[in-house]
């Protein structure tokens, strides 16, 4: 697998995840923040591509705005929702359903370090606090959305989530592969973990490439080892003009 992906320019249409692709993870998720100048390559970097960028995330979107330009596309809770430049949801995101989340918060209660956290419709058992857990909260999670016939659970780097069968980046890209500014360009998506291998395959199928970033089995095109890795790709692509 080639080391250094190309650079980027308009005739890309790029997809970035958010947690540990453009920033680290912290102890918790709720503390995982931009600062100003990274910001403001967003920004560059949506000007460079043409407005050709979008930002789509497991958060939900809303949570996602305030962490990342609110002038770029952003898509959230995996693909469930996403918004165009400049415009944020006026209303809050449909809910879990009650029995499953109440479900989950058990878990979480049962095991010391076990965190929750509430995407809209998405549910995220966070266990990096208690990683000697992970089997035991597998099988609990694995029993709690049997129950449900339109949620799967989905393994993360250190995290589990439940989430509605039609949460998937990779039908997300395609629907915005559809749209302006998006159509007609090479699908590039960049991202993480295993949350991020459903739009890899899908921007690989288009036509595309893309690009995990860090250790761990993938189908991506090329591979970078951290998000500083990323921000420096980002910047020779804006420089280059």
């Amino acid at each position: 697998m080639p080391a250094v992906p190309p650079l980027l320019s308009r005739e890309h249409a790029v997809f970035l995840d958010y947690d540990g692709t453009l920033v680290g993870f912290e102890s918790h998720a709720a503390q995982v923040f931009l600062p100003e100048r990274r910001l403001n390559t967003l920004r560059t970097l949506f000007q460079h591509l043409d407005e050709g960028l979008c930002i789509i995330s497991g958060r939900d979107v809303r949570n996602l705005s305030q962490r990342v330009p609110k002038d770029v596309w952003r898509a959230g809770s995996h693909g469930l929702e996403y918004c165009l430049p400049d415009h944020v949801p006026d209303h809050p995101p449909a809910p879990a359903p009650h029995a499953l989340l109440q479900a989950v918060r058990q878990i979480a209660g049962d095991h010391t370090g076990a965190e929750v956290e509430v995407k809209g419709q998405v549910i995220a058992l966070h266990y990096r606090h208690a990683p000697d857990a992970r089997a035991v909260l597998l099988e609990a999670m694995t029993q709690a959305v049997s129950g449900f016939d339109d949620y799967s659970l989905q393994q993360g780097k250190l995290v589990f989530e439940a989430k509605p069968y039609q949460a998937h980046k990779g039908r997300c890209i395609e629907t915005l592969m559809t749209l302006s500014p998006f159509q007609n360009r090479i699908p590039i998506m960049v991202g993480d973990d295993a949350t991020d291998e459903d739009a890899i395959e899908t921007v690989n199928q288009l036509g595309g490439w893309s690009v995990r970033i860090g250790a761990g089995e993938t189908s991506a095109t090329y591979r970078l080892d951290t998000p500083e890795d990323v921000w420096r790709w980002i910047e020779a692509s804006i420089a280059s003009g």
